[in-house]
């Protein structure tokens, strides 16, 4: 994913995923991941889970659209 300013072990993780080498179902499982991760603070920064989580449905957008 194209992710700026990653600092956290967890948003360096999420930076070198390949969105298009993943299923559906595995992208639909990534965003669920980033919520989570979220939710209990392990990802911290609000712009990197945003971006992340644009990225995942515009990846998604392009193989149904």
């Amino acid at each position: 994913m194209e992710l700026y300013n990653c600092y956290s072990k967890e948003e360096k993780a999420l930076q070198e995923i390949e969105l298009q080498g993943l299923s559906n179902k595995e992208l639909v499982s990534l965003a669920g991941r980033i919520k989570k991760g979220w939710d209990e603070q392990e990802l911290e920064d609000e712009e990197i889970v945003i971006s992340a989580l644009v990225q995942i449905a515009e990846e998604l957008g392009r193989r149904v659209g």
